[in-house]
């Protein structure tokens, strides 16, 4: 029920005072490449809690605020030519495939073609970053993470690979199938140690919002959507890196859409838009 102050017109708990800024700064190392930074700021005092009008055992009419909410986010980019750094990249990443190509051979097990997985990854990442046709190497992750769904492992829960290939899927602009998408929530669910811990409430929606890139499905309406979920599972926490770890598939998910061209652009647009609000819980965790 509506609270109104004295005079019967303005209703309590609707108003608070804001101040928002932001800057950036281009340097220019060469005619060819650049460094940019930025800086966000956003500073919101008296914030009303409108489900805590009144809070509970409160006096009619008394309504629970927040005095401060600050949020500061600061981004630096570098544009330029990055062959030379992204082979040397390459070539790291691929004496560890070779390393672990090796311990495949004399020992399979989901654990080491996960790993094969993971290092096919980072390929398709630099791939990305260069613009440069991933395809190959996103091929080669997808059988990776199918191998290890059916190789020897200590547990029947098989969530990490089956979570990498649905965003593997998803950053070849394939549908995810509906058996692996449906296996993938199981193992979330089972894999978590308890009801409070934070995969079980963020991996769900981070599956659905890959499924629903990968169907080129995401609407206006869904992206706002997946946005209030994943703000509903920041509520249960959740550290630095387990944000990241979201972070990063999401980004590895919009590459490859985004590789898409034109057709997929909107899908993109709207995968950004979501991304966003996962880059500030990555920040703030």
């Amino acid at each position: 029920v509506p609270v109104f102050a004295d005079d019967g017109k303005t209703q309590k708990g609707t108003g608070f005072r804001e101040l928002t800024a932001d800057a950036r700064a281009v340097y220019w190392i060469s005619p060819t490449r650049k460094l940019t930074a930025a800086t966000y700021l956003f500073r919101e005092y008296d914030a009303p809690r409108t489900d805590q009008c009144p809070a509970p055992k409160a006096p009619l009419g008394e309504c629970l605020t927040v005095d401060e909410q600050f949020r500061t986010l600061v981004y630096a980019a570098y544009d330029g030519d990055a062959g030379p750094i992204a082979e040397r990249a390459r070539e790291a990443i691929r004496v560890g495939l070779r390393e672990l190509e090796g311990i495949r051979e004399r020992r399979p097990s989901m654990e080491v073609w996960s790993m094969i997985g993971s290092a096919s990854k980072r390929l398709v990442l630099v791939d990305q970053k260069v613009g440069s046709d991933a395809s190959e190497n996103l091929a080669k992750m997808k059988s990776a993470y199918e191998a290890a769904l059916v190789a020897p492992a200590p547990t029947d829960n098989r969530f990490y690979p089956r979570m990498n290939l649905v965003a593997a899927y998803a950053a070849s602009r394939e549908p995810v199938p509906a058996k692996l998408l449906e296996a993938a929530h199981r193992d979330a669910v089972s894999a978590a140690a308890n009801a409070r811990d934070f995969w079980i409430h963020v991996a769900p929606v981070e599956l659905e919002f890959y499924a629903a890139a990968s169907a080129g499905k995401l609407s206006p309406t869904a992206a706002a959507t997946f946005r209030g979920r994943f703000t509903e599972a920041r509520k249960h926490g959740g550290s630095v890196r387990e944000w990241t770890s979201v972070l990063e598939t999401t980004e590895f998910v919009l590459g490859g859409v985004a590789a898409g061209g034109a057709g997929w652009a909107e899908t993109a647009e709207r995968l950004q838009s979501v991304l966003t609000t996962i880059r500030e819980y990555a920040a703030l965790s």
